[in-house]
């Protein structure tokens, strides 16, 4: 088995997780496992972010579903009515990243790195009727 270990501190760990903004850091240090800790205070500090609160949850699902269902998709069909085809797909991509994201949220699952996303659908307890499906029509087509 290969297992990468970092080299951290406390305060590291603290400043990654403060704000609850870092969905990468949160989703990474939720899903860590303590290897030894005879103080407890990793254990303590992690202990601390198990879950979003309430909060922090509402801020972020409104935060993606903006993204996905109104800025994102805003920018891109101007930029299409523009001709620049590039920033329209950019566009459509940060949106097609929202939509990925915001299951982890309803299912009340810290959002893994974007590169994780896709294998991390299965092991949620729900999914919109043939997500990936029709994520995988928005972004490859249907040709």
């Amino acid at each position: 088995m290969f297992v990468e270990l970092d080299w951290t501190s406390l305060d590291r760990i603290g400043s990654d997780l403060a704000g609850w903004d870092d969905d990468t850091a949160l989703y990474v240090h939720a899903n860590a496992d303590v290897l030894a800790d005879p103080t407890g205070v990793v254990t303590d500090l992690l202990g601390r972010y198990d879950d979003y609160p309430a909060t922090v949850r509402e801020e972020k699902c409104f935060s993606y579903w903006y993204h996905a269902t109104g800025n994102a998709p805003l920018d891109s069909g101007l930029a299409f009515r523009r001709d620049d085809l590039l920033t329209a797909e950019l566009s459509l991509r940060r949106a097609v990243e929202g939509y990925m994201a915001l299951p982890f949220l309803l299912d009340g699952r810290f959002v893994p790195y974007r590169k994780w996303r896709r294998a991390e659908l299965s092991t949620l307890s729900w999914t919109p009727t043939a997500f990936e499906s029709r994520l995988e029509t928005v972004v490859l087509g249907d040709d």
